[in-house]
């Protein structure tokens, strides 16, 4: 995959360095435990998908954290986006245990 400069964008975990991947597990742990702090969930999912076939829809390499209540329904990818004021209040709760 390439951007609008030409580069090349890896979006698999394949393709990426341990290096990489070593810091993408060190900042994954530190929001997850951020999340918990600020979210309270019952627990969390993580999650990362290659390829359009497993469910990527953004093709770059990213972890999905997502928070999960006691009897809430479990959206475990969003094909709806919340609504932007939702999302910065929840990412400032967030930020804010960081």
């Amino acid at each position: 995959m390439g951007n609008k400069n030409g580069k090349f964008i890896k979006t698999e975990q394949k393709d990426l360095s341990e290096d990489y991947l070593k810091e993408v597990i060190t900042t994954t742990k530190l929001v997850s435990h951020a999340m918990k702090k600020a979210l309270r969930p019952s627990g969390l999912i993580v999650k990362q998908f290659n390829g359009p076939d497993a469910g990527q829809t953004v093709f770059h390499y990213h972890m999905h954290i997502i928070p999960v209540y006691n009897g809430a329904p479990n959206k475990n990818h969003g094909y709806e986006m919340e609504k932007p004021e939702k999302l910065e209040s929840i990412a400032k709760r967030i930020a804010a245990e960081i």
